[in-house]
């Protein structure tokens, strides 16, 4: 038994030997998983909200994966316009017709993506083009969550003139989860977890196939609709329609995606559940969260690392609004956008 105990540990000694030796000399290609905003440097300030105002972030070459980066010598800026909200150079939006306010977080500011590729710009551009006279003003501000928003509304309602006020709701706004939560590899920050690259390489395997599934299985458990930051965030929507609606105006919630698991529609209950708690707290939702099972996760994300929406999903996103906001406008819900007075 004790013969039979020691073979065993030798064989382990000498598979272990061997896997570190070929990872050694062919390294699994170390992208740091856990780490998104490694690849990327601040140029300036951060400054949300504030007019005429901005800030770049410059990309690292190794991680423009579909070569979006490159055009622009990898640097993306983020302007602001007369009101603080985001606009294509720190100047005056040209404004006309029906005024909508938009707050969201991360998705909707545009993390990671030139302002004509955010679903806002182009939501409006479509709009024009559609002869529907309309001015988005992006207030998404990175990190926001529902609460957020709603003290952003605040601080903001009274700069421009607004018919509509649009909050697109991230997943993340009610339920606790980084963006990229479900690529990230906590295991590589362990003590001792990169002095081994055979090591390495089987806590890669394992986050990619057996965290993976206990994060998605936990951000889709039962429970998370009973959590304290769940329920508050879902109040200060409910807050928000309320402010809103009480100054005369439209207030809608636009459901967004989350980018994982897309061809097997794995937050498809989530989605849904989400969407009937608005419906029966009196707020009419845009569902923008179907369609996604043609397309693979990562060829809708920024970065390999990064599940913020790139340019491709934003518009899908703008087309899927378009439609919607073609039917409101149409609806009579709202002056007809002529005789709406100019926007200040």
């Amino acid at each position: 038994m004790l013969k039979n105990l020691a073979l065993s540990v030798a064989a382990l000694c000498f598979s272990f030997l061997l896997g570190e030796i070929f990872f050694r000399i062919y390294p699994s290609q170390d992208v740091q998983t856990n780490n998104e905003y490694a690849y990327r440097e601040v140029l300036g300030e951060w400054k949300f909200l504030t007019p005429y105002h901005s800030v770049a972030i410059k990309f690292e070459e190794d991680i423009d994966h579909h070569g979006y980066y490159k055009a622009n010598d990898y640097t993306i800026w983020f302007n602001y316009n007369q009101f603080g909200s985001r606009w294509i150079a720190a100047s005056e939006q040209p404004l006309e017709g029906t005024g909508v306010l938009l707050l969201g977080d991360s998705f909707t500011y545009g993390s990671g993506i030139r302002c004509e590729d955010t679903y806002a710009y182009r939501l409006q551009e479509k709009l024009r083009a559609a002869g529907q006279a309309v001015t988005i003003l992006n207030f998404g501000k990175s990190g926001a969550n529902a609460r957020t928003c709603l003290e952003n509304y605040r601080t903001v309602k009274d700069r421009a003139d607004h018919e509509i006020v649009l909050y697109a709701l991230h997943l993340n706004d009610l339920i606790v989860f980084d963006t990229s939560y479900i690529l990230r590899n906590q295991a590589l920050d362990w003590p001792g977890a990169r002095d081994s690259k055979f090591i390495e390489f089987i806590l890669k395997r394992l986050n990619n196939y057996v965290g993976r599934q206990f994060k998605i299985k936990k951000l889709t458990s039962p429970e998370i609709y009973q959590a304290k930051y769940y329920h508050k965030n879902m109040a200060a929507i409910v807050d928000l329609k309320n402010q809103v609606q009480s100054e005369g105006k439209i207030f809608r919630v636009a459901l967004l995606p989350i980018y994982i698991d897309l061809k097997k529609d794995t937050f498809r209950p989530v989605y849904n559940t989400i969407k009937q708690d608005l419906q029966a707290k009196g707020i009419e939702v845009f569902d923008l969260t179907e369609g996604y099972r043609s397309y693979s996760d990562n060829s809708m994300w920024i970065m390999p690392v990064d599940q913020h929406p790139n340019e491709k999903a934003n518009d899908i996103i703008a087309t899927d609004l378009t439609e919607a906001f073609q039917s409101l406008l149409s609806s009579g819900s709202i002056n007809d956008p002529a005789s709406v007075p100019t926007l200040r």
